[in-house]
């Protein structure tokens, strides 16, 4: 028989893991379909930035400011998703991520793990599927995967990186 609070912990830590892998392999199939190296090479930026930022705000729960990037990009590019949290509350995906930080916050967690996530995802989605949108970027995008990194991971042998859907994809990826 375990403890009380191992219980909290241990269903704490099934639910973000869940999430993660949801959300994480969802994006994977559908947003990064035929772009793994892109998909890989967001997770590791995010995962920098991430650490870069306990330089600031020290924090010892850096796997869920990874889960709020994945899931808020997801919600981003999914907007006209209907999601049944619980089971019985309807929610459009985009504010699914607010759900989830009020959630947090109800329950007392800290927040600041779930705001670095957030900030990071969001400097993502701008960066790549907002920014190259907008007359003033003449369909440039500020982050794009390094070449030097497609070059990597295409030497260690990793499938995913079909350019030709990359092109198709480059500027008008995600309608408004």
């Amino acid at each position: 028989i375990l403890p009380p609070v191992l219980y909290v912990i241990i269903s704490y830590f099934l639910f973000f893991t869940l999430q993660s892998y949801t959300y994480s392999r969802n994006l994977e199939e559908h947003s990064f379909r035929g772009r793994s190296i892109d998909y890989l090479f967001y997770i590791i930026w995010g995962a920098l930035l991430i650490l870069l930022s306990c330089l600031f705000f020290p924090q010892f729960q850096l796997a869920e400011s990874l889960s709020t990037m994945i899931l808020y990009l997801w919600s981003r590019r999914n907007r006209n998703v209907l999601m049944h949290v619980f089971g019985f509350l309807p929610l459009k995906a985009p504010y699914l991520i607010w759900f989830f930080l009020f959630f947090s916050a109800t329950f007392g967690h800290p927040l600041l793990p779930d705001i670095i996530g957030l900030a990071i995802g969001h400097l993502y989605y701008f960066f790549v599927d907002v920014f190259p949108k907008l007359p003033l970027s003449k369909n440039k995008r500020l982050l794009k995967t390094p070449r030097f990194f497609r070059w990597i991971c295409k030497t260690c042998g990793m499938q995913g990186d079909n350019q030709d859907y990359q092109d198709l994809l480059d500027v008008n990826d995600f309608d408004e």
